[in-house]
């Protein structure tokens, strides 16, 4: 038996002027279900590379708000009857305030559920409104080193997001006997330089290349 979804898609608005928005996560309301609502999203890693001004520090308390909103409030009386009611306003009163912010989520929007279960529900509305989300079956993921410096970087600024801005790229270092090129660093009392190596040999060009660039060391 097909039963009711309720959903809305957080979007991330970056200028007015462009007037262009980023699906970057969704809000599921399954009205018969006994855990009722769901949110998925997206990390931040296409945003940062679309627009290089982009604000990571405001993303992530944002989306921290909304998951940590959704939480305290799904037992909430007057929130719990809303969701039925009112959805767009239990999102505004609950979940983030409808204002001109980067993050916003776009209008309430109701669809048949024609699914077995909650999980394919999820699954395909992700599959079809958060595409770049997923990574294709056949696509080959390279560990190399630009890999691994994108890895440590998010990390690091996930931990650390005061350092972002602050991260200083091509530093060289240069001594009587040698002189070494490093990705990026950064400075909080002693300076910490960053260079990764990647294990990954599957190309013999990027093996040469490694025995090039470390031997001197």
């Amino acid at each position: 038996m097909n039963k009711q979804l309720i959903y809305s898609i957080l979007q991330y608005k970056h200028s007015p002027v462009l007037r262009e928005a980023i699906n970057i996560g969704i809000l599921f309301y399954f009205p018969d279900q006994e855990k009722k609502i769901h949110f998925h999203f997206t990390d931040a890693t296409r945003l940062r590379s679309i627009y290089k001004d982009f604000d990571i520090r405001y993303f992530n308390t944002i989306l921290k708000i909304i998951r940590i909103n959704i939480e305290q409030y799904s037992d909430h009386i007057y929130a719990t009857s809303l969701q039925t009611s009112n959805f767009k306003k239990f999102i505004n009163d609950f979940l983030l305030k409808e204002d001109d912010s980067a993050l916003q989520f776009s209008e309430i929007q109701y669809a048949i559920n024609s699914f077995s279960n909650v999980e394919k529900t999820v699954e395909a509305f992700i599959h079809l409104l958060l595409p770049l989300s997923e990574k294709k079956d056949h696509e080959v993921i390279k560990h190399d080193e630009r890999f691994i410096l994108k890895k440590f970087r998010t990390r690091l600024l996930s931990i650390k997001p005061e350092l972002d801005g602050h991260l200083k790229k091509d530093v060289e270092i240069t001594t009587e006997e040698v002189s070494l090129k490093f990705e990026f660093a950064w400075k909080n009392g002693s300076l910490n330089l960053v260079q990764p190596l990647s294990f990954d040999l599957l190309d013999k060009h990027a093996i040469q290349k490694k025995q090039l660039n470390f031997a001197v060391i």
